[in-house]
């Protein structure tokens, strides 16, 4: 083990160490805060800044990678952008946020805070970096006060050499909800993790996330749901693709702590597999210290039934065309919640070919 690589992703409650399903290791060498931020603000919406205040408690809050991850941007990054939106104010289109790396081996930390009954719908597409082939790393935090609502859209399509860092954590208070949407389609690694510390009572939790495993690359995830206040929901999902000797490892933890009674958890993952020639690790983990919850968790893992595949062939279909067609709409429920035309019809080009959007 290196200075510069950092165990990321803890398993909550660790299981035995052959499994080799606790950790993940991450080099964070030579990553530091350069690069260009742009932000796109819809018209008649006025933003601030993340008030010291808010920063000293978003500082102080879990992420889903975990301690040394967080320690790494809190210590080498100052914070590369900061959204705030007011008391009541409320928007039903996006901020856009681009963020372009400066070089190969490039880091970003962001706040975002939602003030009282707010509503923040932020896309984060981090497409433009796709040339790049080294180490894309980014972090955001989150603080939604009473009653506010923010939906986080993030988009990555890296270069098949690239190594990918995304680490968020987020704090709800009282009747506070957050809809994180992630779409991860390349890259020779990927770290991912959230965390949502749902502290106020009737505050929720929803996660979707896709991936599609390119050949020969790793994907690992960690997304944790803890339950502190009174009847809070999380709902977390993953829709994923692996590819030929491609490795995967999907944590989704609910943690059902003293005094949430009420609370229900969900967490779910279907898995396409393209290959038998590959690695899928699923650990759905519920951890409950409170009676008067429901937890609920599940996973599909699989290729396509013989029924289906005879049946698609029957209508003129390769068996190659039938996996592309299915992966492709497995990976395009999870888009569709994003409910933004042109990042849709950007991301449906993209992974259903350039029929489905304008032509290239």
């Amino acid at each position: 083990m290196t200075e510069n690589v950092i165990k990321a992703n803890r398993l909550p409650a660790i299981t035995w160490n052959w499994l080799k399903m606790n950790d993940v290791s991450v080099d964070v060498g030579g990553l530091k805060g350069e690069g260009s931020i742009e932000l796109q603000v819809p018209q008649g919406l006025d933003i601030s800044q993340v008030t010291p205040e808010e920063k000293a408690v978003l500082d102080k809050a879990e992420t889903g990678m975990g301690k040394a991850v967080a320690d790494f941007f809190g210590e080498s990054l100052d914070a590369g952008f900061s959204v705030a939106v007011d008391k009541d104010v409320k928007s039903k289109e996006p901020v856009r946020l681009n963020i372009k790396y400066a070089d190969d081996k490039s880091a970003v930390r962001g706040y975002i805070a939602a003030r009282e009954n707010s509503e923040l719908f932020i896309i984060n597409d981090m497409t433009g970096n796709k040339a790049l082939s080294g180490g894309q790393a980014l972090e955001t935090r989150l603080l939604l006060k009473e009653g506010a609502k923010v939906k986080l859209v993030e988009v990555y399509d890296a270069g098949e050499d690239a190594e990918i860092v995304s680490n968020i954590g987020a704090e709800l208070s009282d009747g506070a909800e957050l809809s994180l949407i992630q779409i991860f389609l390349g890259g020779k690694k990927v770290s991912a993790g959230a965390l949502a510390a749902l502290s106020g009572e009737k505050s929720a939790f929803y996660s979707d996330t896709a991936y599609q495993v390119p050949a020969g690359s790793s994907y690992d995830f960690n997304y944790v749901a803890r339950h502190y206040g009174k009847d809070t929901y999380a709902d977390m999902n993953a829709n994923g693709v692996l590819n030929e000797n491609s490795y995967k490892q999907m944590r989704q933890t609910i943690d059902f702590l003293k005094g949430c009674a009420g609370a229900t958890g969900k967490e779910r993952e279907n898995v396409m597999l393209m290959n038998e020639k590959l690695i899928n690790k699923t650990i759905p983990l519920i951890l409950c210290q409170e009676e008067d919850v429901v937890g609920e968790h599940g996973a599909s893992i699989g290729k396509l039934s013989e029924e289906i595949l005879y049946y698609l062939k029957a209508r003129g279909l390769s068996e190659d065309q039938i996996y592309e067609l299915v992966a492709g709409g497995k990976l395009m429920s999870v888009v569709s919640k994003i409910n933004d035309e042109e990042t849709e019809k950007k991301l449906s080009a993209r992974i259903l070919g350039s029929a489905a959007g304008e032509e290239e």
